[in-house]
């Protein structure tokens, strides 16, 4: 039981008596459900703002302030970074300065116009209240790619990018050739031999938005190019491109994508091991689509990875107002002609606009899905899905859609897109949502 002191004041007729007034017990323990508690070193955290380094890490303890370095816009060129009030002006200034105890770096709010490097490092990159990432200055050639980047990232790099909105709409470069990111092998090693050994290296992006528009004009940036072992989650990607294909054949990358949000991206995978689950694709070209190659017992694994081709509880759509319906109506899994390589999508979404829901071409074999009844599969249905307002961009569901409760059974997943638990009623939704009042 927790100790108080109680004062007690006694008063005089003509005054009025205190309530007893309960003091602090220093021995008291934290609560780390408190949101307004502050976390110390080492205490078990759930999110960045609530550890006083600013670092939940992976381990799910506050990362101590030792192992961090700071940057933010109020920083200078010539502070050592290691501290709030001496912090970095400049991301790539910390980028810098990380080595092999220093691999944490905490990035205050604000915009950053900038092009970072991060080559043969082991980084983490947190942002906090999503600071924003540009680059508008003169264009230069990534190492990883043809293209021009804001992050180049090379393939001796294990990087997690988290809590940042990536602006590609100004980057420098021509529309088709500025990346938001790029990540693989030297381009001075295209095309990748075939005696290229795989790093174990991964690229990591939790909680992110990437924006490609490009206003007034008919071409997008590219979002991503990845070449190499690549996790999204609870990230927003719109208005660009998406390539998360593999240096080659033989070292085949391996793709995992969770609790994502994909509108008006062009998105093509090539590889042998990926598993996507609670997706939205919303008018995005999938023309390219997912392509597997054959798997290859003596590829390189990560143990962050697994071995294995993954495709449920996706919902792809059209809008109303999608002016793309001639790219953006393939939902297309290209593979060899091998049955073991058919690529299978389940327990999924597959709509047209509204005038058309069967307006959508497909060579994916489908299972328990709602799709056209053109596309190839068992056990699937096609009825008017129901969302919540489609016209609007909305692709949830509605308390009365055909998706709702109509998978029974157990299955590897506990939760939907926006984290609320599966099943939720009789059983579970088709989709990437589970509907919820």
């Amino acid at each position: 039981m927790k100790s108080t002191f109680l004062l007690f004041s006694f008063c005089l007729l003509t005054c009025g008596c205190t309530e007893p007034v309960e003091q602090p017990n220093e021995n008291a323990q934290p609560d780390n459900n408190d949101p307004a508690q502050t976390l110390i070193d080492g205490e078990a955290c759930e999110t960045h703002e609530r550890c006083e380094s600013r670092i939940c890490g992976d381990d799910g303890t506050c990362l101590s302030r030792d192992l961090i370095l700071y940057v933010s816009k109020d920083g200078e060129s010539n502070n050592d970074c290691g501290t709030f009030g001496s912090p970095c002006l400049n991301i790539q200034e910390a980028v810098e300065k990380t080595n092999d105890g220093l691999t944490a770096i905490s990035v205050g709010q604000g915009s950053y116009d900038e092009q970072i490097a991060i080559h043969d490092k082991k980084v983490e990159l947190v942002g906090l209240s999503t600071p924003t990432i540009t680059f508008t200055g003169s264009p230069n050639l990534c190492t990883s790619s043809t293209n021009t980047c804001i992050i180049d990232i090379n393939d001796n790099s294990k990087v997690t990018l988290s809590n940042f909105s990536i602006d590609v709409s100004e980057a420098s470069g021509a529309s088709n050739n500025a990346a938001g990111i790029s990540y693989g092998p030297d381009r001075s090693l295209f095309p990748i031999p075939e005696d290229y050994e795989k790093p174990d290296s991964y690229l990591v992006i939790k909680n992110s938005i990437f924006d490609g528009e490009r206003p007034g004009t008919t071409s997008n940036r590219r979002l991503i190019s990845s070449r190499l072992n690549t996790t999204i989650v609870d990230s927003v990607l719109k208005n660009g491109g998406v390539n998360l294909s593999s240096a080659n054949f033989r070292n085949s990358n391996e793709v995992l994508i969770e609790r994502s949000e994909f509108r008006d991206v062009f998105f093509e995978i090539v590889t042998a091991r990926f598993k996507f689950q609670n997706l939205f694709f919303i008018d995005s070209n999938l023309g390219m689509g997912f392509q597997a190659f054959p798997s290859i017992e003596d590829q390189i694994h990560s143990e962050q990875f697994f071995n294995e081709r993954v495709i449920d509880f996706i919902t792809f759509a059209l809008s109303e107002t999608n002016t793309t319906t001639t790219l953006a109506s393939q939902f297309l899994c290209l593979t060899t002609d091998a049955a073991e390589d058919t690529i299978t999508v389940r327990n999924s979404i597959v709509v047209g606009p509204p005038e058309n829901r069967s307006a959508i071409e497909s060579d994916c074999v489908f299972e328990n899905s709602l799709v056209p009844p053109n596309l190839l599969g068992t056990n699937n249905f096609f009825e008017e899905p129901g969302f919540v307002d489609s016209a609007g961009g909305d692709f949830k569901l509605l308390s009365t859609s055909a998706a709702k409760d109509r998978l029974r059974g157990s299955f590897d997943i506990e939760t939907d897109f926006e984290g609320d638990l599966r099943p939720f009623g009789d059983g579970y939704d088709v989709g990437a949502d589970e509907y919820t009042p």
